[in-house]
This record gives structure tokens, sequence and C-alpha cells, in this order.
């Protein structure tokens, strides 16, 4: 090899060198704070867990699900107690699915603080799930 192309050789590396040192940092925050969101209707919590292979699992840190839970139509005696009651399932559901898959990591649910209605009456809940 010719002093030239060594030169070059040098000079690739040292660039992807000084690439990798400044966009390292950047790749690694974006990883860490990925968040897997989940709202379509078709595409359950379970059925996403089940998807995952062994090497994925460590890189889901965050999920936020939009869970169905009730019609507007139901009638409950206050929103506070259905609101309750809506955070309570949530907590339930989705610790449910997780435990089938027992990964043995610590997981924090925190339900959002009202429910969203669509057109057609459906409430859902937007939760937030972090494992670590």
């Amino acid at each position: 090899m010719n002093s030239t192309s060594r030169h070059c050789d040098t000079g690739v590396l040292r660039v992807s060198r000084q690439i990798f040192a400044e966009v390292q940092p950047l790749v690694q925050r974006a990883a860490k704070n990925r968040t897997f969101m989940l709202c379509n209707i078709n595409l359950c919590l379970d059925n996403f867990f089940r998807a995952l292979n062994p090497e994925n699992w460590k890189r889901v840190k965050h999920l936020q699900v939009d869970l169905f839970v009730g019609w507007a139509s139901d009638n409950h005696d206050g929103d506070d107690w259905f609101l309750c009651q809506m955070h309570r399932w949530a907590r339930r559901y989705v610790a449910g699915a997780l435990s089938k898959y027992d990964q043995g990591r610590e997981v924090t649910i925190q339900p959002a603080d009202e429910a969203k209605e669509d057109g057609q009456g459906r409430r859902t809940l937007t939760v937030d799930v972090y494992l670590k």
C-alpha cells in the first residue's frame, strides 16, 4: 500500500471517528427516549408484546397506549368515579398483558387525567407505560 492510500485511509478513519463521536450521543438519547405509540384498534398491547423478539425487549422503555374503556352512553354515578374505574382497569389490563412475558423489569403505569371520546361515542384512555 503506498503512502497516499495510507494517508487517505487514515483521513477517512479520522473523519468517521469524529462523526461517530458527534452522532452517538444523539442516537443514544433518542433510543433512551423512544416511545412506542399504540393507538391502532387492531394492534393491542398483547399483540405488540408477542411480536417482540428477546433482543427487542430491552429496547422498549416507554409505550403510549390508547385503551378502550367504554362508551359515552354508559351512565355512571359521576365522572370522577368513572375516571377512577378507568384508571384501575387500565393498570390491571397493562399489568396482565406484561405478566405473560415475565421480563423481571420494574413497570410504571401512568393513565391520563381524562378519557377521550370519538364521534361514535367510544371512550379511550391514553396510558403511558414505562419499563426499567
